[in-house]
């Protein structure tokens, strides 16, 4: 591939998952409003990066819309609700143009989350029934990612403190911070502040009434503090 078509792989790489997530969130099953809202991404030297924050309110949307009964997605709800998912595309682009995507034990090995004062590192022997329910959930995940969904990692992190709570939501305030390692490049970080607007809904400006992002304290229109 000419120095032409790899600049076009390159573009298509780093616009694809942000093109695809494009429009009103609102109009939006709420496993893709999640989904936009969480993304983030990064080139880092010969690679193009993708990470998304995927809650439980995430998974549970996903098997709502695969039409699962109520019993299963409490099963969904109950059994996710300990771990933090992050999806994670690492495709390295050849000079040929062709993409290797990064194992999951190499992203394993490579991603640190940090949140509610904590360092986290990825869960080591899952829950069988996680292992179960994961494949099937994420297919609104790959659907949505054409060439790079064969690249899509999902890394699970243990969430939950000494009275059983998750550590981190994305119904409470707090931030998140992922760093991530790709091979032979320095680390990247990549952050997310709750509350998530697809999860608890917009927020509105005490003086203008204009909709607000749920993690923002203030109106950045009026200059005035949100409740």
């Amino acid at each position: 591939m000419g120095h032409v078509g790899t600049a076009r792989l390159w573009a298509f790489l780093l616009l694809a998952p942000l093109l695809l997530a494009a429009g009103d969130r609102s109009s939006m099953p709420k496993s893709s409003a999640i989904s936009q809202e969480t993304h983030r991404t990064a080139k880092a030297g010969s690679h193009v990066l993708s990470l998304w924050w995927l809650p439980v309110e995430y998974w549970e949307a996903a098997a709502r819309e695969l039409g699962k009964p109520e019993e299963e997605i409490e099963r969904v709800r109950t059994v996710l609700n300990t771990y933090l998912i992050l999806g994670l595309v690492d495709a390295q682009v050849s000079r040929e143009g062709k993409l290797n995507f990064r194992s999951l034990e190499k992203a394993n090995e490579s991603l640190v989350l940090l949140g509610g004062g904590r360092e986290f590192r990825p869960a080591g022997r899952l829950d069988p029934e996680v292992r179960r329910l994961l494949p099937e959930l994420a297919y609104f995940m790959t659907s949505g990612l054409g060439v790079m969904s064969s690249g899509l990692r999902l890394v699970l992190f243990a969430n939950i403190d000494k009275a059983g709570q998750p550590v981190i939501s994305a119904s409470r305030r707090g931030e998140v911070q992922a760093r991530y390692t790709p091979e032979d490049t320095p680390p990247v970080s990549f952050t997310w502040v709750a509350p998530l607007t697809a999860v608890v809904g917009a927020r509105r400006c005490p003086e203008g009434g204009e909709d607000l992002e749920a993690s923002w304290a203030y109106c950045p229109w009026h200059g005035v503090p949100v409740e």
